[in-house]
């Protein structure tokens, strides 16, 4: 079994999420501070474009843990189904993806719960989403992943699965209304939405739900 291009340990992450990670908080920055000089409030196209930003930035810090998820998910659903007896490199798939789902691991989860909402978007859910999306990252995805681990080594848990699925049928409710509150945050302000893109009960195989 070989691990898939999107698992990587917490600190050794691919330059592309890194580089665009900062990129994106220095923008952030520099466009709150260019528009606090401003001479006049604030109008819809400078909440467009600080907005724009955040919302590139709350997108990718998501990103890592949900590949990390997927990729476990990938790795126990081969032992499960058994199309692979490395169970080896499962745990270790695991064990590797875990911290990017904790925020004592990752980077992105701090700096997604670390986000300060900018006093010109005060009046839209960005703290709704980001509530949501830490809660679905952490406990509920981090967990998941232990769970999935669990069942490499107890395969006939139904407590191990039962649990899965409670907590990704959460995750999905949370994804939803975080998708929801951005699609209409980013209407009113006439910006594209990112859409999350995140994983729900539906992608999980048949061999890990039982």
């Amino acid at each position: 079994m070989r691990a898939s291009p999107t698992v990587f340990a917490p600190d050794k992450k691919p330059w592309y999420l890194r580089t665009w990670a900062i990129s994106a908080a220095v923008v952030l920055a520099l466009a709150i501070v260019v528009i606090s000089d401003y001479p006049r409030p604030a109008n819809k196209a400078d909440r467009a474009g600080v907005y724009a930003t955040l919302q590139t930035e709350i997108w990718g810090d998501v990103q890592s843990c949900n590949a990390s998820l997927n990729d476990t998910i990938i790795a126990v659903g081969e032992i499960l189904s058994h199309k692979s007896t490395d169970v080896v490199t499962a745990n270790q798939i695991a064990a590797t993806n875990e911290p990017n789902c904790n925020p004592s691991g990752s980077s992105d989860l701090l700096d997604l719960a670390s986000i300060n909402v900018p006093n010109i978007l005060t009046n839209y859910k960005i703290k709704t989403v980001v509530f949501d999306l830490d809660n679905w990252t952490f406990p509920n995805a981090a967990a998941i992943i232990n769970d999935l681990k669990g069942l490499l080594a107890h395969p006939n848990s139904a407590s191990l699965r039962a649990d899965i699925v409670q907590r990704q049928q959460l995750m999905d409710k949370l994804a939803a209304e975080s998708q929801s509150l951005m699609n209409a945050d980013a209407h009113a302000l006439g910006v594209p939405t990112k859409q999350l893109n995140l994983l729900s009960l539906k992608d999980y195989p048949a061999s890990i739900l039982g």
